[in-house]
């Protein structure tokens, strides 16, 4: 299969320049391996471990093991020359293959014009030539909701611990060619359970967040769908009327879960950054903060906003 364009024809914003190749075991117990090579920029290992999702881990020095969309999936960056980046990937025969991936790793939104809007700004010009291939992922809200919710007040190793945790306990186990693994809980799974179910996981005060917001969601159906009709500060108006979400929660489901690139969350690393960087070392409401990165950056606030954490991170401001 190949997704390149006829010869002779340019690609565009939506024809990026990819290709899918696809071998399997000798029958159906055996996982699909494939590989999409794509000149869009990508770096695996940064992206993986950037804070915006918590359910892949680092199998050995090459290989990624995590979820997509209640899919187990191995993956690892085989060529990371410029410029372009080839993935190889292991998964079960059942799944839509190159799509998932595809989606997930939002091949098709061009991070070059990106980048071009980015050049102006001497901070995240130097922020996207060191990390590079960094991308936003696409992943599934109501599994954003529940993790940031976690997140309150935390670290991403104990973010990790407690979702792995209730995933084991409340998510329903699956079977494929790789063995057993469970899936993220639904709404309907954390709804039944208690506060106290949760407090025994570790969550601390974060276990009546998790319960009530899984009880309003599993008895609004269609809560997702609804909220992607909404304009941008609609929905985030919606999703800080559930328990344990405030502003910056809302803002990662809206950018992490639902792709709305308006969002600009604001976190202990970004407001540091951004007040040394953009405002002279002066302190600022976080609420300001964010006006500010959506006004700044418009469009492209999500984004900037990724690229800023990371760079922050890797500065190790005090």
């Amino acid at each position: 299969m190949s997704l390149a364009p006829p010869e002779g024809k340019s690609s565009t914003a939506t024809e990026l320049r990819k290709s899918t190749h696809f071998s399997s075991g000798h029958d159906a117990r055996d996982p699909i391996i494939f590989e999409i090579e794509s000149e869009e920029p990508l770096n695996l290992d940064i992206t993986l471990s950037s804070g915006q999702t918590f359910r892949w881990e680092k199998e050995d020095s090459d290989w990624w093991r995590g979820f997509i969309k209640g899919n187990r999936v191995f993956i690892r960056q085989t060529k990371t020359n410029n410029p372009s980046f080839r993935l190889e990937c292991k998964t079960s025969p059942t799944i839509e293959k190159s799509t998932l991936i595809e989606e997930y790793f939002n091949l098709n939104k061009n991070y070059k014009n990106i980048y071009s809007f980015f050049e102006k700004d001497p901070i995240l010009k130097a922020a996207t030539m060191k990390y590079r291939g960094l991308r936003l992922l696409s992943q599934e809200p109501w599994e954003m909701l529940i993790s940031f919710i976690l997140s309150s007040a935390s670290n991403i190793p104990r973010i990790k611990g407690n979702i792995q945790r209730l995933c084991e306990e409340f998510g329903e186990q699956k079977f494929d060619v790789f063995g057993a693994y469970h899936s993220f809980p639904t709404s309907k799974a954390l709804a039944s359970a208690s506060v106290n179910d949760f407090k025994k996981l570790g969550f601390g005060f974060r276990a009546s967040y998790v319960w009530d917001t899984s009880l309003k969601v599993a008895e609004d159906r269609g809560y997702f769908s609804k909220l992607a009709t909404l304009s941008y500060s609609e929905a985030r108006q919606e999703l800080c009327k559930l328990p344990g979400v405030g502003e910056k929660v809302a803002d990662c489901v809206l950018l992490f879960g639902l792709d709305r690139l308006e969002s600009f969350p604001v976190d202990t690393w970004i407001k540091k950054i951004v007040e040394r960087c953009y405002f002279s070392g002066k302190a600022i409401p976080a609420k300001k903060l964010a006006e500010f990165g959506r006004e700044k950056f418009g469009k492209y606030a999500g984004v900037a906003q990724q690229y800023l954490f990371e760079y922050a991170r890797g500065m190790e401001i005090e």
